[in-house]
């Protein structure tokens, strides 16, 4: 898998969008999670603002694609830098794994694994 990971804010909560690339299964994959709801176990409430696994509109496995999670975000409300887009796309492309990059706001990344 490729993780693309992007930590940001809404609505004044952290919030981290993570967009990959599952090369076993080969389809796109995003998680949106708060990250104030994983810091408190006690809560009952999903961290998961938004999972591909619980989307019953997604389309079948391999013609999902990088758009319709851009569509997600923007549904959402969060905005990722349009080279972490790009980036999950040339991953698909591709058919790269085990790749993990972080990005800022400013759309300068750093490879944490892989790559």
């Amino acid at each position: 898998m490729s993780h693309h990971i992007f930590q940001t804010a809404l609505n004044g909560r952290p919030v981290t969008v993570d967009l990959g690339w599952d090369r076993p299964l080969q389809y796109v994959f995003m998680t949106v999670s708060s990250q104030d709801l994983k810091d408190h176990p006690d809560d009952d409430s999903s961290p998961y603002l938004y999972s591909n696994l619980d989307d019953e509109n997604l389309p079948i496995q391999g013609t999902q694609s990088v758009e319709y999670f851009q569509d997600r975000l923007t549904e959402l409300g969060i905005s990722v830098p349009s080279i972490m887009l790009q980036s999950v796309q040339d991953d698909q492309n591709q058919d790269v794994g085990n790749k993990t990059v972080a990005y800022q706001a400013d759309g300068s990344f750093h490879v944490l694994f892989g790559g």
